[in-house]
């Protein structure tokens, strides 16, 4: 009897173990799911808040560009908010007198599971500020050879144009522009006396200054002639860049923008004077098109690419327009160096990669217009990424 009693007591003790765990893990279940929908709910929130961080980020560099007339600034920067977050609020603000915007984006996340707690909404936040600031040297390396003559070298001196406009004026005096047009050579040696046309005027050729005037009328006064050697544009632009007028400050930012439309060539003529950073002889057959197999073009290639390593190793940022390029490669396929001077029928397009500044693996320096009508709008981008950063 007294067996069946403690056998009793102990099943009832297990029993009621066996529901207290029940109860316990039932318990933690709830509480594991609660956890994870709190989890869901707070991902939701952090997704949103990234996303939103993005988009102030661009807002604000889309409106400062057009600072000073905050009005335009104001209509830009909420044009992209619109087209990227339409559920979103945003305010726009210049903070101060400085040449600044500050854009505040807000967006409400609907909870699921944080609906337990009486939390239906959250609204998350964002902002950031651009600013137009910092000393700044730019000088515009621009293609005015023969077979830009035409449409093509007026919407490249409106595209300058409209660069310089959102530049200058700076009344600060931090900012000073300077132009440095190519075709074969400068004058200034014997070959510019003998072949004239291949030769950039001096009066197109502006050193760095602050005076909107005297850079767009340079502008207004390039012609295409002559033949494309972009070597000699870029070793221009460097004398113009370290030139007269060129900042001291160690913060000073320097910037190549290079437009050309194409095929590398070397000089046709044995008595000319030429830097030596693009000497290499000359070649008698000028004017290789896509074909660049020929062994003197392919050492101007080279050559080319080594003097834009140069300048990038003095901390000059190059951007550089394509403009009507043989070859159908990729525009956002990044540069391989290993192909300069290879002979293949992108050659044009790799070395206009490989000359610019862009990151490894990307091409974020390297833009490519295909008719002339993309020309003002990507050197208005360009000009963006230029004077436009993030202060907040």
């Amino acid at each position: 009897m007294r067996r069946s009693r403690l056998w009793r007591t102990v099943r009832e003790d297990a029993d009621n173990e066996q529901g207290a765990t029940v109860v316990l893990l039932t318990l933690m279940a709830v509480a594991l799911m609660a956890l994870t929908g709190f989890a869901i709910d707070a991902g939701r929130l952090f997704v949103a808040r990234a996303e939103l961080v993005r988009t102030a980020d661009a807002a604000a560099l889309a409106g400062v560009v057009e600072l000073p007339n905050l009005v335009k600034a104001q209509s830009a920067a909420a044009r992209y908010v619109q087209a990227n977050d339409p559920q979103a609020t945003v305010t726009i603000e210049q903070p101060g007198s400085d040449p600044r915007l500050k854009v505040t984006v807000s967006k409400r996340v609907d909870m699921t599971f944080m609906r337990v707690l009486s939390v239906d909404s959250v609204t998350v936040r964002a902002s950031a500020t651009a600013g137009r600031g910092g000393i700044l040297d730019l000088v515009m390396v621009l293609d005015e050879t023969g077979s830009m003559r035409g449409q093509k070298l007026r919407d490249a001196q409106d595209a300058a144009r409209e660069l310089v406009s959102m530049l200058l004026p700076d009344p600060t005096g931090s900012t000073a522009l300077g132009l440095a047009p190519f075709r074969m050579s400068y004058f200034g040696g014997r070959n510019c006396r003998i072949y004239s046309y291949e030769c950039v005027p001096n009066s197109h050729i502006v050193g760095l200054t602050g005076n909107e005037g005297a850079i767009v009328s340079a502008i207004n006064r390039l012609f295409g002639n002559g033949n494309t050697n972009i070597c000699m544009g870029l070793w221009q632009g460097r004398q113009v860049l370290f030139g007269s007028g060129s900042h001291t400050d160690q913060k000073t930012r320097r910037v190549i923008v290079l437009l050309s439309d194409g095929d590398n060539n070397p000089h046709h003529y044995d008595d000319s004077l030429w830097p030596s950073e693009c000497e290499f002889g000359h070649d008698s057959g000028i004017g290789a098109g896509c074909n660049t197999s020929d062994s003197v073009t392919s050492v101007l290639d080279r050559k080319t690419y080594d003097i834009a390593q140069s300048l990038k190793s003095q901390g000059v940022e190059i951007y550089v327009v394509g403009f009507g390029l043989c070859g159908t490669n990729d525009p956002q396929t990044p540069c391989d160096p290993r192909k300069i001077g290879a002979g293949s029928a992108d050659n044009d397009r790799n070395l206009l990669k490989c000359i610019s500044s862009s990151s490894p693996g990307t091409a974020d320096h390297y833009f490519e217009a295909v008719d002339t009508s993309q020309l003002v709008s990507l050197f208005r981008t360009i000009g963006g990424a230029i004077i436009a950063r993030l202060v907040e």
